[in-house]
């Protein structure tokens, strides 16, 4: 039986208590049963437990329905709501569960300006978003900004890790208005890579694709056409690997800047032999020439013994007589 330290108005045995006058609160030493009976709104205060241990616990009575009394916990700790409204700043401390059993959970879905903040930045904390076949959508006004990591970020962002050929979209919707989409377009003051199937590949084939839809508007690509002195390389040398350009009824056209001592022209290259391609207007320089087989086609010839020049060696050219 437990041990009331305090009830002046308790009548008959502990564990048969029915307190029937105004309503003192009892002091015990241990929770309250369905069998302990009081008015109701009594309270039912247990500071410690038999041995004397602090416990800090405290519940009113609600309700006794055919002798069987409830008894809710008001002192603190976890507690059942079958509905809660709470209105002005309220702070929740501990762990939280919220477990809606089927039910929609809604936060800050009011139709009012509000700030949202769910997770912090400090130490090790972590921040886990679950969803299952009912997807996720992450949405805004049509004027907002979605941002994904703040500036002073320094850890990896990824998007698709699965292993299982998840399917990974960035703007495919068909756009209406221009759209523009950027990768890595920011000003650079460090070492800037952009990696797009660089990953050693096992099985499979690995295709890069660009403009290769089946639209009637003609495209645009830039490839390395900024103002500063890039390297550019198409394709490899390696086994069977092939490299096609191709031109409908516009000309293709290679462009160098124009050559110089020692260096300018097309280059081409098969195997350990090259030579260059070289244009412009004059008698060729004897600097131009690198190495034999180089090749000076020039853009003002004076008759047909002036038209095309080839390299005999380093610093030597000499003149190839046309038919015309």
């Amino acid at each position: 039986m437990p041990e009331i330290i305090s009830n002046k108005r308790a009548l008959g045995a502990v564990n048969q208590l029915f307190v029937d006058g105004g309503l003192v609160p009892v002091v015990a030493k241990c929770a309250p049963t369905a069998n302990d009976r009081a008015a109701l709104g009594t309270l039912w205060i247990q500071p410690m437990d038999v041995a004397g241990v602090a416990v800090n616990d405290a519940w009113v009575i609600t309700s006794v329905i055919a002798n069987v009394a409830t008894w809710a916990n008001i002192s603190g700790g976890a507690a059942v709501f079958n509905g809660l409204t709470v209105n002005g700043p309220s702070v929740l401390n501990g762990a939280l569960t919220v477990a809606s059993a089927g039910n929609a959970v809604n936060i800050s879905t009011d139709a009012v300006a509000n700030a949202t903040t769910i997770g912090n930045v400090t130490g090790a904390s972590s921040l886990a978003l679950r969803y299952g076949t009912g997807n996720a959508v992450i949405s805004g006004a049509a004027t907002s900004t979605l941002t994904l990591g703040a500036a002073a970020t320094t850890g990896a962002l990824s998007l698709g890790v699965s292993t299982l050929g998840q399917p990974i979209s960035i703007g495919n919707a068909l756009n209406t208005v221009a759209q523009t989409i950027s990768i890595g377009t920011g000003a650079s003051a460090a070492n800037s890579v952009v990696n797009i199937l660089t990953g050693v590949a096992t099985a499979g084939q690995q295709i890069f694709q660009v403009l290769t839809g089946a639209g009637s508007t003609a495209g645009i690509v830039n490839i390395g056409t900024g103002t500063a002195a890039h390297v550019t390389t198409i394709g490899s040398v390696t086994g069977a690997a092939s490299t096609a350009v191709r031109s409908g009824t516009l000309a293709l056209e290679l462009t160098t800047a124009a050559p110089v001592a020692g260096a300018g022209g097309i280059r081409v290259t098969q195997g350990a032999t090259a030579f260059r391609v070289l244009s412009g207007a004059g008698v060729p320089n004897n600097n131009l020439a690198i190495q034999a087989g180089d090749m000076y086609v020039r853009s003002d010839p004076a008759g047909a013994t002036s038209r095309i020049y080839v390299s005999t060696g380093a610093g030597a050219w000499t003149n190839i007589t046309m038919a015309a």
